[in-house]
């Protein structure tokens, strides 16, 4: 009888564990969820774009990351008359650097890492025009225009009057989708994000409503 009583008690026990187990799991996935919604850049007026289906499926920034890529984000944007310009954060350039120059140095330093001198160097060409391709982003919107470079620095505009979709891609970047089948691939991090989206909310609403 004795046996029986300890060895529900020892049951017990195991399921009170790993019920406490499973809230302590429950409870730090909720906790890095709302850390990861307060370090993702969102509009002026608090709301967020929804992730696209890749997003869902990937894994996201880690938030030591994010932390520092959102440095300087609050910091107010620059403006040219009627025209906003946005630029990378000092956090977000920080990080291209750090990536770029850590590469560099691992595969011309570390043997095992080494692709040869042509690897190496196609290698080093890329994370040094990453690099400066991210450090000298601009985007530029005034209140019917939006414009911003792609890889090869071609400044491409899009009209706020066809913008009808804005997704977060889960990394560094959101897609603004258009009526004329175009999409525009924007930094995440830039300085007066907010001002983009809150703006570019207000003209998705527009445009859908007709």
């Amino acid at each position: 009888m004795i046996g029986t009583k300890v060895n529900v008690i020892a049951v017990i026990a195991q399921i009170a564990g790993i019920a406490l187990l499973i809230a302590v799991l429950v409870g730090i996935a909720r906790l890095r969820t709302a850390l990861y919604l307060w370090m993702t850049p969102s509009a002026s007026d608090g709301t967020r774009p929804r992730p696209t289906i890749g997003a869902r499926l990937k894994p996201s920034l880690s938030l030591s990351v994010m932390l520092v890529a959102r440095t300087g984000l609050n910091a107010d944007p620059g403006s040219s008359l009627d025209t906003w310009i946005l630029r990378p954060t000092p956090g977000m350039r920080i990080i291209s650097l750090g990536l770029a120059s850590c590469a560099v140095g691992l595969i011309w330093t570390v043997p095992e890492l080494s692709l040869g001198t042509t690897g190496n160097a196609a290698i080093t060409m890329a994370a040094c025009y990453s690099a400066l391709f991210i450090g000298t982003y601009e985007l530029r919107f005034d209140r019917d225009m939006l414009s911003a470079p792609n890889w090869l620095f071609q400044r491409r505009e899009h009209a706020f009057g066809d913008l009808i979709d804005i997704r977060d891609d889960g990394h560094y970047h959101y897609r603004f989708r258009f009526s004329d089948g175009r999409t525009l691939q924007v930094q995440k991090y830039l300085v007066g994000i907010d001002k983009l989206l809150g703006y570019g909310r207000q003209w998705i609403d527009h445009n859908i409503r007709g």
